[in-house]
């Protein structure tokens, strides 16, 4: 992974984050975020990443 997917995850989680704190549904920021950044892994990988991040 290149430091410029990384980057925009990074930000992507942080706003996904401030999101689900204030009002609730972050995951809806963070998994299209994981999946256009990381096309090649399986759906279910991106899911399991995007519940870990919530938690």
């Amino acid at each position: 992974m290149d430091a410029l997917s990384l980057t925009t995850l990074l930000t992507a989680a942080l706003l996904a984050g401030w999101v689900d704190a204030v009002v609730g549904g972050g995951g809806l920021l963070l998994l299209p975020a994981l999946l256009v950044a990381a096309p090649g892994v399986p759906v279910a990988t991106a899911l399991g990443t995007n519940k870990l991040a919530a938690i």
